[in-house]
């Protein structure tokens, strides 16, 4: 009899995060000496900003690979209309469905850490305007960029990279505690239940015996 084989898409991206987070500098600016003050070289933030810009796409699939995981393989939702939701209203359908407090969440830092992640990630998706200012480049251009994306020059670095990391996968923990859920640490890319090879997120009361977390 075959077995059931699952593609766990959250193992690959975060994987990528921490690929691209190496290639990543802890600044985008540089002192200059004769212009006595902080300066960005083009060539830093161009690499900053490339590594950056698929760390937060890739954050924000690993929360929707996670969340739509639930749907399908804890709530048995099989399907396509719920999945078309945005994120927070599939976040907010599984809290009135598992009956928790969604609430106490979004007083958390991590919470606040998804939403500023989300708006980035919306913002250069769906790029509009590409004027950042009349300042020259090396000089201050950096305060130019219009919100959601203006200080992107301090949150394009490893450091603040790692913690959007380290809050996403805290902002996840959370939800698959407040749900009675429990996040697989040890999951594959391919995993299969009848090798006890659970997926990224599962109901532990849905399995008999050891779960290889």
């Amino acid at each position: 009899m075959a077995a059931t084989w699952y593609m766990n898409l959250e193992v690959l991206a975060l994987e990528i995060v921490d690929e691209c987070l190496v290639k990543m500098t802890q600044t985008n600016t540089i002192y200059d000496d004769d212009a006595e003050l902080d300066i960005m070289p083009e060539e830093l933030f161009h690499n900053n900003l490339k590594q950056g810009c698929i760390i937060v796409s890739m954050l924000n699939n690993y929360v929707e690979s996670m969340v739509n995981t639930i749907f399908r393989e804890c709530v048995g939702y099989c399907g396509e209309r719920l999945m078309r939701l945005n994120i927070e209203e599939k976040i907010e359908l599984l809290y009135m469905h598992y009956k928790a407090d969604i609430s106490e969440i979004q007083k958390l830092h991590f919470w606040e850490s998804f939403q500023r992640l989300k708006k980035i990630r919306n913002e250069l998706t769906h790029y509009k305007n590409n004027y950042i200012g009349a300042v020259g480049f090396g000089y201050g251009v950096l305060q130019q960029f219009p919100k959601p994306l203006n200080g992107i020059g301090e949150y394009f670095t490893a450091s603040e990279m790692q913690r959007a990391k380290n809050n996403i996968v805290a902002l996840i923990a959370r939800i698959a505690t407040d749900f009675g859920l429990q996040v697989n640490t040890q999951v594959q890319l391919f995993s299969s239940p009848e090798h006890e090879q659970w997926t990224s997120i599962y109901d532990p009361n849905s399995f008999a015996g050891d779960n290889n977390v």
